[in-house]
């Protein structure tokens, strides 16, 4: 097996509510595994969500 292969795809729906989605990104970031994505759906946040997430996680998709 390939050692650059994705293990896990962690998909998050979210919509105004940057306090949980950011305890629950600092929750993700202990995870041991090496390669993972975290993926975002976003249901149109007007909390500034989306910004706040390019600027303190820009490699969450």
């Amino acid at each position: 097996m390939s050692d650059n292969k994705l293990n896990v795809s962690i998909i998050i729906p979210h919509w105004n509510n940057v306090d949980i989605l950011s305890d629950c990104l600092e929750s993700i970031s202990t995870i041991k595994l090496s390669i993972f994505e975290i993926i975002i759906v976003d249901n149109a946040s007007i909390d500034n969500s989306v910004d706040w997430i390019k600027s303190n996680y820009p490699k969450v998709n």
